[in-house]
């Protein structure tokens, strides 16, 4: 299922709370998130993401052991959910 909803830069509608519910889900279903510049993170394992309890507005999220991005929530314009299997194709 995906949530991409088209908006004016820099009008979000992405809020803290619901990035909170994307990265406490359990099961967790991988997402991405989708930026007013156009740029896609994706967040694959809850393990890859740090959103503090304190987060006000920034959180973390890995993309490799060397490579991560400091995000503001602000510019998040929707989170785009995995609809396959974990990730992984379908089954032939």
């Amino acid at each position: 299922m995906t949530y991409h909803q088209f908006r004016p830069v820099g009008e979000s509608t992405v809020t803290l709370e619901t990035l909170r519910e994307a990265y406490e889900a359990r099961p967790f279903k991988p997402f991405t998130l989708c930026l007013v510049d156009g740029r896609q993170i994706p967040v694959k394992h809850p393990e890859f993401m740090l959103l503090t309890p304190q987060a006000k507005r920034t959180f973390v999220v890995s993309l490799t052991p060397d490579i991560y991005k400091i995000v503001d929530a602000l510019m998040v314009t929707s989170l785009d959910f995995d609809t396959t299997r974990n990730g992984k194709r379908p089954r032939r």
